[in-house]
């Protein structure tokens, strides 16, 4: 009985560590194919938009404020982090820059690439 009980849980540790591994793996495909692309603010129409990614294990959703052709404020409304909350230092540096061509945070790389991407999502939804 103590046999059997052990196979099932060693079995089971095995399937786990196969479901997070794969996960993983989708995690840093897709945060290696986003594709920062620095949207214009010429084109960016005044108002509020909110953008965001999901990439498994690193999330972010913003609110973007635009008015006059300049980005006003940025609200990090949501930020699931894989080790990457110094990813979060992005948000002054777009501010500072009126642009999402900003180098990303050491030792938060995919942090902060999510959340440029998700800024620039925010940005292209006020795109005319």
């Amino acid at each position: 009985m103590k046999k059997k009980i052990v196979i099932v849980m060693v079995a089971l540790g095995v399937i786990g560590a196969g479901l997070y591994g794969g996960a993983y793996l989708i995690y840093q495909t897709k945060v290696k194919n986003i594709e920062l692309t620095h949207p214009s603010l010429k084109d960016v129409a005044d108002g509020q938009y909110t953008g965001g990614v999901n990439a498994i294990f690193v999330q972010a959703t913003v609110k973007v404020d635009v008015k006059d052709q300049q980005i006003t404020t940025i609200e990090l409304v949501k930020h699931v982090k894989d080790r990457g909350e110094k990813g979060e230092g992005v948000v002054a540096e777009v501010l500072v820059a009126q642009s999402t061509d900003v180098d990303t945070v050491s030792g938060a790389t995919n942090s902060s690439r999510v959340i440029l991407k998700s800024i620039e999502n925010a940005l292209e939804k006020g795109v005319d």
